[in-house]
């Protein structure tokens, strides 16, 4: 296989997972909205994302694992060089995200505005914590980084992936330029994460602990 011919493939995958994707985020909006009344519940949204995230997964997973192994995700532990570099660049975007949040003031985001209830609050705490980390790190840092670094390289995958993640979340906080700035951020620094460790599982972490961080605002401010 020559190098183009190995770009190529990579590009193909990268641009199949987006399609795939997106697919499934339709699917789970058209799902959403048949099961939602006359007042939305985040908590429906949440396991229509769910279920939008399942066969999305999945597919990556059986393909991967038949087809093209250099898909699979690397979950090794972080290498121990690059543990001091993570934390503490880790620890400054999360600062970063916060002094993001204060310099929005009062601006809500469409997701804000949809978790007025204490079920939603909840809901939406226990997924960003428990599900999303995992999920969202398993497609993104797994799954497409090795498609995108198969047709631009390591770095390539980290600016490209990075912004994809912060472009699937637009729709969450659209109007609110700072909070997509904070997630942008947040998926940039995760994806070279990805790239200095060697594998997904400190980008779990740390994308978990940004989730906390984003919790706790949310019901400080309340």
């Amino acid at each position: 296989m020559t190098d183009l011919g190995g770009r190529a493939i990579g590009l193909a995958h990268g641009l199949a997972l987006i399609g795939l994707k997106l697919g499934c985020d339709l699917a789970a909006v058209l799902l959403f909205r048949g099961l939602s009344g006359p007042e939305p519940s985040a908590l429906l949204a949440t396991l229509a994302a769910l279920a939008g995230w399942v066969p999305a997964l999945a597919v990556c997973a059986l393909y991967a694992a038949a087809m093209e192994p250099a898909l699979r995700p690397r979950w090794r532990p972080a290498r121990p060089y690059s543990v001091p570099m993570v934390v503490v660049a880790g620890a400054l975007t999360i600062v970063g995200a916060v002094l993001l949040a204060l310099l929005a003031g009062d601006a809500t985001t469409p997701l804000e505005q949809a978790i007025q209830r204490d079920v939603d609050r909840w809901a939406v705490a226990v997924f960003a914590i428990a599900v999303t980390p995992v999920v969202e790190e398993w497609f993104f840092r797994g799954f497409l980084y090795q498609a995108v670094s198969m047709a631009f390289g390591e770095w390539g995958a980290v600016l490209v992936v990075g912004l994809l993640f912060g472009l699937f979340h637009g729709a969450q906080y659209a109007g609110v330029p700072e909070a997509l700035a904070a997630v942008t951020l947040m998926g940039l620094v995760t994806t070279w994460m990805r790239k200095v460790t060697g594998g997904i599982l400190a980008c779990v972490i740390f994308h978990a602990a940004y989730n906390v961080a984003g919790v706790v605002i949310l019901f400080a401010a309340g």
